[in-house]
């Protein structure tokens, strides 16, 4: 099907113009009308193999249409879906680095805000066992007395789970993250099939189409981060925050548009167990406001941009 999906290259740029995806000199002139630490992550990247969401459209051609925009009929990925995936990225790498357990759970409250379901998994990553580590003992007690100004009795042998269950419990209330995601819309249309074989005779069944967008398809991510949570902070404790914040979202994103030999890659969409949804970014640009000292944890990846140029 290389011929067909090669032939239709929807013009993207509508969808893009009314969705506020723009160019880098753009936001970076808009970041200035936003609070303190705010910033911008920016970038074109390419699928390595086809990307499949599916749509609700059930009048169709074929069965398994790619979701697409409403009006324009362009293949897209929501900016919801974008938040999932990346969550996902970020829990894997806390689920590996547990010495930093805590610090990087209140990072995660802080990028993607508390009650949804993507907070609730990263809940159930942290164990009895995660609760009785000392390291994560230490932060707790401090986070109890410094942060929520509680008195705590260092006999109570139950003190940590109590602890935990009231911040917990906290988080549980819903709270506004510190991300945006905006969609995706991909310049390419394709058509892949799979082909079900019979386990006895090993022969082919009935051949399933799907409608994608093709590899080698381009699209450009976006996100900003705000912390309006931040607001009655001072600049230098808002300033720690937000570089904590960007370390763990560099991380997660690597892990979506990097291939790590190491560690698995990341992949979007569905169908991913065939191997679909892998995109490749070689850099993404980092915008920041005027004046702000905000530092890249990989430069190579996380290329700062000055502006001046698009």
């Amino acid at each position: 099907m290389k011929d067909w999906g090669d032939s239709i290259h929807p013009d993207v740029s509508a969808c893009q113009s009314i969705s506020g995806i723009t160019d880098k000199e753009v936001i970076h002139n808009m970041l200035d009308l936003h609070l303190p630490c705010s910033f911008a992550i920016h970038g074109k990247f390419w699928m390595q193999s086809p990307y499949y969401s599916a749509d609700d459209d059930h009048y169709y051609i074929i069965d398994n249409p790619v979701l697409k925009e409403k009006v324009f009929k362009i293949p897209m990925m929501r900016g919801s879906s974008w938040k999932g995936v990346l969550a996902s990225a970020i829990r894997r790498i806390m689920q590996k680095n547990k010495k930093d357990l805590f610090d990087n759970y209140l990072s995660f409250v802080r990028l993607f805000g508390a009650g949804s379901e993507e907070f609730r998994k990263l809940i159930d990553l942290v164990s009895e066992k995660e609760i009785k580590n000392n390291d994560f003992q230490k932060k707790l007690r401090w986070y109890a007395l410094t942060k929520l100004g509680k008195t705590i009795n260092l006999t109570d042998n139950n003190l940590d789970k109590k602890i935990w269950d009231g911040i917990k419990q906290k988080s549980l209330q819903v709270q506004r993250g510190r991300l945006i995601f905006y969609p995706t819309y991909f310049d390419k249309l394709g058509l892949e099939m799979i082909n079900p074989h019979k386990r006895r005779t090993k022969a082919g069944t009935k051949p399933v189409y799907y409608e994608v967008a093709p590899k080698d398809a381009q699209g450009v991510f976006q996100l900003l981060y705000i912390p309006a949570d931040g607001i009655t902070k001072s600049n230098g404790n808002l300033q720690k925050e937000v570089q904590k914040d960007l370390d763990l979202l560099t991380a997660g994103l690597q892990r979506i548009f990097q291939e790590n030999g190491n560690n698995a890659q990341v992949k979007i969409g569905a169908k991913t167990k065939l191997g679909w949804g892998r995109v490749r970014a070689d850099h993404l640009d980092f915008i920041t406001r005027k004046g702000d000292s905000l530092n890249s944890p990989d430069s190579s990846f996380l290329k700062l941009y000055t502006g001046g140029a698009k």
